[in-house]
């Protein structure tokens, strides 16, 4: 018997395939129309047909919205990565991307 681990690939969108006038859409989602940047997150995945992003498309469109935004802060990057946000939800949900982003702003960046 041999201890072979269980490796599933999976396909994401990769940041190249969304158009960059898209990063101006989740902006003012965010910013103008008052979503919580999750909702905008997810308005994004449906409209650019991408339900499985990579994990820099949330990162590169939190920082494009909010351009100072210290992404290193409270280990903002590797949660996302890690946690394979936003299409897996077990570690790291959209009410934690909420907060952890709120938190961050509230620090004073």
């Amino acid at each position: 018997m041999t201890n072979k681990p269980n490796l599933v690939l999976i396909t994401t969108t990769p940041i190249t395939q969304v158009p960059r006038e898209s990063f101006d859409e989740f902006k003012h989602w965010v910013l103008v129309d008052g979503l919580k940047p999750s909702a905008a997150l997810r308005k994004f995945m449906d409209k650019y047909q991408c339900p499985k992003p990579d994990s820099s498309i949330p990162i590169e469109l939190i920082k494009y919205t909010y351009p100072d935004f210290d992404i290193s802060s409270k280990s903002f990057t590797f949660k996302i990565h890690d946690s394979g946000y936003p299409y897996i939800l077990t570690d790291f949900n959209d009410n934690d991307f909420d907060q952890l982003i709120q938190e961050i702003l509230l620090s004073g960046w």
